[in-house]
Protein backbone atom coordinates (compact mmCIF):
# COMPACT_ATOMS: atom_id res chain seq x y z
CA UNK A 1 0.00 0.00 0.00
CA UNK A 2 1.58 3.42 -1.10
CA UNK A 3 0.90 6.39 1.46
CA UNK A 4 0.73 9.89 0.79
CA UNK A 5 4.58 10.18 2.53
CA UNK A 6 5.73 7.49 -0.04
CA UNK A 7 4.59 9.45 -2.77
CA UNK A 8 5.97 12.59 -1.47
CA UNK A 9 9.31 11.43 -0.78
CA UNK A 10 9.56 9.71 -4.55
CA UNK A 11 8.52 13.41 -5.83
CA UNK A 12 11.36 14.85 -3.79
CA UNK A 13 14.35 12.70 -4.79
CA UNK A 14 13.14 13.11 -8.49
CA UNK A 15 13.32 16.48 -8.54
CA UNK A 16 16.64 16.89 -6.41
CA UNK A 17 17.80 14.75 -9.17
CA UNK A 18 16.57 16.38 -11.67
CA UNK A 19 17.79 19.22 -10.06
CA UNK A 20 21.74 18.09 -10.12
CA UNK A 21 21.61 16.50 -13.48
CA UNK A 22 20.62 20.43 -14.64
CA UNK A 23 23.02 22.17 -12.23
CA UNK A 24 26.07 19.84 -13.55
CA UNK A 25 24.82 19.77 -17.38
CA UNK A 26 25.07 23.60 -17.55
CA UNK A 27 27.90 24.40 -15.38
CA UNK A 28 30.51 26.75 -16.62
CA UNK A 29 33.62 24.94 -18.26
CA UNK A 30 35.97 26.28 -20.09
CA UNK A 31 36.78 25.52 -23.94
CA UNK A 32 39.64 23.84 -23.86
CA UNK A 33 43.48 24.91 -25.12
CA UNK A 34 45.65 22.05 -26.20
CA UNK A 35 45.51 18.11 -25.79
CA UNK A 36 48.13 16.34 -23.73
CA UNK A 37 48.93 13.11 -24.57
CA UNK A 38 50.08 10.54 -21.79
CA UNK A 39 51.15 7.24 -22.53
CA UNK A 40 52.39 4.81 -19.27
CA UNK A 41 51.47 7.89 -16.59
CA UNK A 42 54.44 10.57 -19.09
CA UNK A 43 53.83 13.12 -20.83
CA UNK A 44 54.19 12.29 -24.94
CA UNK A 45 52.99 15.57 -26.50
CA UNK A 46 50.93 18.83 -26.09
CA UNK A 47 49.13 19.87 -29.05
CA UNK A 48 46.99 22.95 -29.37
CA UNK A 49 43.53 22.51 -30.72
CA UNK A 50 44.02 25.07 -33.20
CA UNK A 51 45.61 22.94 -35.36
CA UNK A 52 44.26 20.18 -37.14
CA UNK A 53 46.40 17.00 -37.41
CA UNK A 54 46.53 13.18 -36.48
CA UNK A 55 48.62 11.88 -33.65
CA UNK A 56 49.94 8.26 -34.09
CA UNK A 57 51.31 6.65 -30.64
CA UNK A 58 52.92 3.34 -31.60
CA UNK A 59 54.52 1.51 -28.84
CA UNK A 60 55.61 -1.77 -29.94
CA UNK A 61 52.56 -3.50 -31.44
CA UNK A 62 50.18 -0.74 -30.29
CA UNK A 63 48.83 1.32 -31.81
CA UNK A 64 46.49 4.37 -31.28
CA UNK A 65 45.52 7.38 -33.30
CA UNK A 66 44.40 10.83 -31.77
CA UNK A 67 42.37 12.90 -34.12
CA UNK A 68 42.03 16.77 -33.55
CA UNK A 69 39.65 18.45 -35.81
CA UNK A 70 37.46 21.96 -35.56
CA UNK A 71 38.93 22.34 -31.29
CA UNK A 72 37.31 18.73 -30.74
CA UNK A 73 39.86 15.86 -29.75
CA UNK A 74 39.12 12.00 -30.44
CA UNK A 75 40.44 8.54 -30.94
CA UNK A 76 39.87 7.24 -34.51
CA UNK A 77 41.67 4.04 -34.19
CA UNK A 78 43.11 1.50 -31.58
CA UNK A 79 43.76 -1.92 -31.92
CA UNK A 80 42.96 -3.04 -28.33
CA UNK A 81 40.41 -5.82 -27.26
CA UNK A 82 37.46 -3.34 -26.09
CA UNK A 83 38.07 -0.27 -28.47
CA UNK A 84 35.55 2.11 -25.79
CA UNK A 85 38.32 4.79 -26.22
CA UNK A 86 36.87 5.34 -29.90
CA UNK A 87 33.38 4.74 -28.70
CA UNK A 88 34.03 7.35 -26.05
CA UNK A 89 33.39 10.35 -28.62
CA UNK A 90 34.92 13.48 -29.04
CA UNK A 91 36.17 16.02 -26.84
CA UNK A 92 36.80 19.72 -26.36
CA UNK A 93 36.38 20.84 -22.54
CA UNK A 94 38.60 21.58 -20.52
CA UNK A 95 39.07 18.47 -18.29
CA UNK A 96 37.06 15.94 -20.39
CA UNK A 97 39.76 12.94 -21.50
CA UNK A 98 39.83 9.82 -23.71
CA UNK A 99 41.30 6.60 -21.89
CA UNK A 100 42.78 3.79 -23.31
CA UNK A 101 43.39 1.44 -20.62
CA UNK A 102 44.56 -1.28 -21.86
CA UNK A 103 47.80 0.38 -23.42
CA UNK A 104 47.48 3.17 -21.24
CA UNK A 105 46.82 6.26 -23.52
CA UNK A 106 44.92 9.28 -22.23
CA UNK A 107 44.25 12.56 -24.23
CA UNK A 108 42.98 15.10 -21.64
CA UNK A 109 41.89 18.66 -22.45
CA UNK A 110 43.51 21.13 -20.79
CA UNK A 111 42.96 25.15 -20.56
CA UNK A 112 44.94 27.78 -19.46
CA UNK A 113 41.66 29.60 -17.96
CA UNK A 114 39.70 26.90 -16.47
CA UNK A 115 37.10 27.72 -13.66
CA UNK A 116 38.65 24.85 -11.79
CA UNK A 117 41.49 24.96 -9.72
CA UNK A 118 40.95 20.61 -9.94
CA UNK A 119 38.88 18.10 -11.47
CA UNK A 120 38.10 15.01 -9.61
CA UNK A 121 36.58 12.12 -10.49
Amino acid sequence: MVKKADIFLIALLLLAGIGLWLFFSFSPSADGDAVVITVNGKETGRYPLSEDREIPIRQGGLINVVAIKGSAVWMTEANCSGRECIRRGSIAKSGESIICLPHRVVAEIVSEDSPYDAIVS
